[in-house]
C-alpha cells in the first residue's frame, strides 16, 4: 500500500504510480481508515495515525509537512518516492550494533519512521495501547493460541512450524495437529558437526508420530556468516537472522512458492520465564504476601541448589538491579552488552538520546515489567524480521495481543515450581494435550557453530565487518574488530552479540546500496 495521509482532513488518498499494489486495500466511506481484505489496518485523525495492534504489515511513514504524512507498507517504495534520497540514520545503526533489535520508531533511514502494531503517532510523539489486566487459567490461554492459529492460517494452507523440540514449539505442534491434521510441516535446524547431541532421532520420531513432513537444515553444511545477498526481496531492517542467509533464503522460497504459513514459538521464554526471576521473593515480601514469599524463596533455593539465606541476599541485590534496569532499559543494556569494545565512545554517548520504550507501563511491579520488557523486545525482533515482510505468512502466536496480555498477567509465583521453570505453561500444556514431552528440557544444540563458521568464513566475515559506511565514518574500531574475530574464530572468546549485529548491519547496507544518499 502507498497512501498520503492528510491529518487536518483526517483522510487518506491513494498515490498512483508506485510499485505497491493497492488493489487489496480499501478506504472507509469517510476515507479515514485503510482496510486490508475487510480488516482495518491504519486509522487517520487530526491527532495522528494509529496502527491496528493485530496488524501484520510493516508500516512506514515519512512526514511531508505538519499536515501530510506518506504511509507505506513498502520501505523501498517509500524511499524511492522521495524527491531526495534519505541518508542512513547513524543513531539507528549505533543503537542496533549496541543492542540488536530494540523497540523504537526509528528506521535505518533519516526521516522515515516505523509504526509497529498498536503504535499511535502524533505531533506529541509515539505511544502504544496498553494490554488488559485480565487473568485466566492455562487452558484458556492455550485456547487463545489455538484460536489465533485458526484465524490466521487459511484453511487451505499448510502450517510450517519452526520446530526446535523445546516447550513452545511442542505446544504449537500439538495445537496445529488439532487444527490441521496432516497439513503440518516441521522445519528443524540441526548441526551435524556440533559437539553436543542434537537428538535428531527424537525430532524424526516426533514428525512420524504427528504425521508431519520434516525438513532438516544442517548448519554443519550450510555455514552462517557468508557475504551473500538475498536472491529475492530486500530486508527492511538489519536483523541478526541475516547471518543465517541460507535459512532466510530457504524460508523465503517456502513462503513465495508454496501455500504455507510459517509459525514460530518466540515469546514464551520471556513471558513465562525460562530463566527464573531471583528478585521475586523480595518483591513479594515488600508487598506483604508472606506465604507467596516463602513459597517463591523455597522454589528458587531448589532451582539453584542454594541455601535460603543466600537466595534471599541474592533476591535483594537482584531487585535493586532490576529497578535500575527498568528505570533506563536502554542505558542498562548498553552498559551490559560491552559494545564499547568496538564503538567509539563519542558515538555511543550520542546514541542515548532516545530512551523512552514504547509500550512499557511504569506502574507495574518490577518482575512483571521485566517480563514485559523481554516480551516487547521479542515482539520487535519478530515484527522486524526479514520474514515479516510477507504479511500474514509469518506467525508468532505467543506474542499475539491476547496471548501476550493473558500471559503477562499470570501470577509470577506460578512460573516456577521446584526446579521446573515455566511450570504454569508446562502444566497447562500437559493438561490439555497429555504430551509428556512438555516436561522435557532438552532440545537441539548447535554448540560451537559460530566459532567454526567464523573460522571457515573468516575472509568473508572480515570483508563484511571492515567495509562500508560505518567503517568509513569511523563509528567502529577496525583494529578491535579484527582482534575480536581472531579470538572468536579460535575459540578463545564467545562471539559477542554486537559483532553479529555489526555483521548484519553491514549486510543490510549492502542490500540497499544505491538507495540512500
Amino acid at each position: 500500500m502507498h497512501f498520503l495521509a492528510e491529518l487536518k482532513g483526517s483522510k487518506f488518498r491513494f498515490l498512483q504510480g508506485y510499485e505497491v499494489d493497492n488493489s487489496a486495500f480499501t478506504l472507509s466511506k469517510q476515507e479515514s481508515v485503510i482496510s486490508h481484505l475487510g480488516k482495518w489496518l491504519v486509522e487517520c485523525s487530526e491527532e495522528g495515525l494509529r496502527v491496528n495492534e493485530t496488524s501484520q504489515f510493516q508500516v512506514f511513514i515519512h512526514r511531508v509537512t505538519d499536515a501530510q504524512v506518506l504511509v507505506s507498507s513498502s520501505l523501498l517504495s517509500l524511499v524511492k518516492s522521495l524527491s531526495k534520497k534519505p541518508c542512513l540514520s547513524w543513531k539507528y545503526f549505533i543503537d542496533y550494533i549496541a543492542l540488536g533489535p530494540f523497540p523504537t520508531v526509528l528506521t535505518p533511514f533519516e526521516g522515515v519512521q516505523y509504526l509497529a502494531p498498536g503504535v499511535i503517532s502524533s505531533q506529541k510523539g509515539f505511544c502504544k495501547n496498553d494490554n488488559s489486566s485480565r487473568r485466566c487459567g492455562g487452558g484458556v490461554l492455550l485456547q487463545h493460541i489455538e484460536q489465533y492459529l485458526n484465524e490466521n492460517i487459511p484453511s487451505e494452507s499448510y502450517a510450517g512450524l519452526e520446530y526446535s523440540g523445546g516447550l513452545e514449539s511442542t505446544i504449537l505442534l500439538n495445537a496445529l495437529h488439532r487444527l490441521k491434521p496432516g497439513k503440518v510441516k516441521l522445519l528443524h535446524i540441526n548441526d551435524s558437526k556440533s559437539g553436543t547431541s542434537d537428538d535428531l532421532s527424537h525430532v524424526q520420531r516426533t514428525a512420524e508420530k504427528y504425521n508431519c513432513e520434516l525438513v532438516v537444515l544442517d548448519f554443519g553444511e550450510r555455514s552462517p556468516f557468508r557475504a551473500v545477498k538475498l536472491s529475492k526481496g530486500m530486508p527492511n531492517f538489519p536483523h541478526p537472522g541475516l547471518v543465517n542467509m541460507e535459512y532466510i533464503e530457504h524460508t523465503f522460497k517456502l513462503v513465495q512458492n508454496s501455500n504455507i504459513t510459517m509459525v514460530n514459538g518466540a515469546g514464551g521464554d520471556a513471558i513465562f520465564c525460562s530463566r527464573p526471576q531471583k528478585a521475586l521473593p523480595y518483591e513479594l515480601l515488600r508487598s506483604g504476601r508472606v506465604f507467596s514469599f516463602v513459597n517463591s524463596l523455597s522454589n528458587l533455593s531448589s532451582c539453584y541448589r542454594s541455601p535460603l539465606l543466600t537466595m534471599m541476599k541474592e533476591a535483594v541485590v537482584e531487585y535493586k538491579g532490576l529497578a535500575n534496569k527498568l528505570n533506563d532499559p536502554k542505558g542498562f543494556l548498553l552498559r551490559e552488552m560491552g559494545c564499547i569494545d568496538i564503538i567509539r565512545q563519542d558515538y555511543l554517548t550520542e546514541s542515548l538520546y532516545y530512551r523512552n520504550l514504547i509500550g512499557m507501563p511504569v506502574d507495574e511491579n518490577l518482575t512483571k515489567s521485566d517480563r514485559r520488557l523481554g516480551a516487547l523486545v521479542n515482539l520487535y525482533q519478530m515484527t522486524t524480521s526479514p520474514l515479516s515482510a510477507f504479511p500474514g505468512r509469518y506467525q508468532y502466536p505467543f506474542l499475539s495481543p491476547s496471548v501476550l496480555s493473558l500471559g503477562l498477567n499470570v501470577a509470577p509465583e506460578k512460573l516456577l515450581k521446584g526446579k521446573v521453570d515455566r511450570h504454569f505453561l508446562r502444566q497447562a500444556a500437559y493438561d490439555r494435550y497429555g504430551d509428556e514431552s512438555v516436561w522435557g528440557t532438552r532440545k537441539g544444540g548447535v554448540t560451537g557453530l559460530t566459532q567454526r563458521a567464523m573460522l571457515h568464513n573468516k575472509q568473508d566475515v572480515l570483508d563484511v565487518l571492515l567495509n562500508g559506511p560505518l567503517v568509513e565514518k569511523g563509528v567502529v574500531d577496525v583494529v578491535r574488530i579484527e582482534r575480536l574475530v581472531d579470538e572468536v574464530s579460535v575459540g578463545a572468546r564467545k562471539c559477542p552479540h554486537f559483532l553479529i549485529n555489526l555483521f548484519s548491519a553491514n549486510l543490510f547496507i549492502r542490500h540497499w546500496e544505491g538507495n540512500y544518499a
